[in-house]
């Protein structure tokens, strides 16, 4: 079963089962978190499907909330969705994929400021008959003017594009597989990691409003999943699954290894290795499938979902680690990560629940000493 297939069992049979007078009010209803984000200010977005959460960045009061439909409701049919907030905090983008058949991808803006949606637009991603699509990858350009989205379409090649905010129109159409898009501060440039089914994986550098391709470098560190730009925007960084650095006899159990690659040239330094975790792994639970990873917009330091199988039951956790190979910190989830995001200043580590978990909450950690600050989950009613 899928990710996405299992959430949806997840939310449908919690629905199913609640009496039908806590149905109607929704009530008992799990309503996962599935993005967290924070904004320069340190307010800290919780993305769901029925709206955002504004809360402060400890998790301790909740500002505000934005919703996307004026009646949300868990009884429709479930829909996937994937968010993105501008990196000044100003913007959000949801997208939607529908299965009915000939249907398209819809992706809808929000102003923050007003919580008021501002445009929404289809993209042209209608699948075969029988097979579904999604938007798995949405990306925000830093001021929120652009958006970039990977679809995936059954029976047909996959879209990737950028587009317009103000006008939906796409400005120009990428390479069918290009995944886990990051741009760079000034938003210049897309980075995104590209290579097909049967192509080596190689990190592509484009402009970000004509789509030209600046640079291509292949992998030396292998298959980083994730991606992420530092906090001086010099550098790309990202976790691999499988070490280069040492021998490894079964990749499932290595410590995952991480390089540099200049964002100005594509450039590489020599890859570094987390110190060894007995039995650890990466594990791909982020929604669109890829494993949960974070680095701070303003310091040097990164975050990595990682899980422990020396026990007979996999025992979840987050690791953080900076430039210099040294790990500051090891936080025990309840879950595995879904999503992770740090406060400004590093101060907080938020982390949302993997998907499929029945309760899918959201809890922030002080990064400093690795303190459970607050951990909070939702029902439908509080929309």
């Amino acid at each position: 079963m899928t990710r996405t297939a299992s959430a949806i069992a997840v939310l449908l049979a919690a629905a199913a089962a609640a009496p039908a007078c806590l149905q109607r009010q929704h009530e008992a209803v799990p309503l996962p978190v599935e993005t967290v984000a924070y904004a320069p200010d340190g307010t800290l977005f919780l993305f769901t499907a029925a709206g955002i959460y504004l809360y402060d960045e400890a998790l301790q009061a909740v500002r505000r909330r934005i919703l996307f439909e004026a009646e949300p409701s868990p009884l429709t049919a479930y829909v996937p969705h994937r968010y993105s907030l501008s990196a000044d905090g100003a913007i959000v983008a949801v997208s939607s994929s529908p299965d009915a058949p000939g249907s398209k991808s819809r992706i809808a803006i929000f102003r923050v400021a007003d919580g008021l949606q501002s445009n929404a637009f289809e993209i042209d991603d209608v699948s075969a008959p029988g097979t579904y699509r999604d938007v798995e990858d949405l990306a925000l350009s830093p001021r929120g003017d652009l958006v970039y989205a990977y679809s995936y379409i059954g029976g047909r090649d996959p879209l990737t594009a950028v587009y317009d905010v103000a006008t939906g129109r796409p400005l120009w159409i990428g390479e069918p597989f290009m995944r886990e898009p990051v741009w760079a501060p000034d938003g210049s440039t897309l980075f995104t990691i590209g290579g097909g089914p049967v192509e080596p994986m190689r990190l592509l550098a484009f402009d970000a409003r004509t789509g030209e391709l600046r640079w291509r470098r292949d992998l030396a560190l292998g298959d980083p999943e994730p991606i992420a730009v530092t906090a001086d925007g010099a550098f790309l960084t990202g976790p691999a699954g499988v070490a280069t650095t040492t021998p490894c006899p079964d990749p499932g159990v290595c410590p995952p290894g991480y390089g540099f690659v200049a964002t100005a040239d594509g450039a590489q330094m020599s890859a570094k290795q987390i110190p060894p975790l007995p039995d650890s792994s990466l594990y791909g639970t982020s929604p669109n499938g890829m494993a949960a990873f974070n680095c701070s917009t303003t310091d040097d330091i990164c975050a990595v979902g990682l899980s422990d199988f020396s026990r007979d039951a996999a025992r979840p956790f987050v690791m953080t680690y900076r430039s210099d190979g040294s790990i500051p910190l090891i936080v025990w989830t309840n879950d595995l990560a879904g999503s992770m995001a740090m406060s400004p200043g590093a101060r907080y580590l938020a982390v949302a629940d993997e998907l499929s978990s029945n309760v899918a909450g959201v809890a922030v950690f002080r990064i400093a000493d690795g303190r459970l600050v607050s951990r909070r989950a939702f029902t439908w009613d509080t929309f």
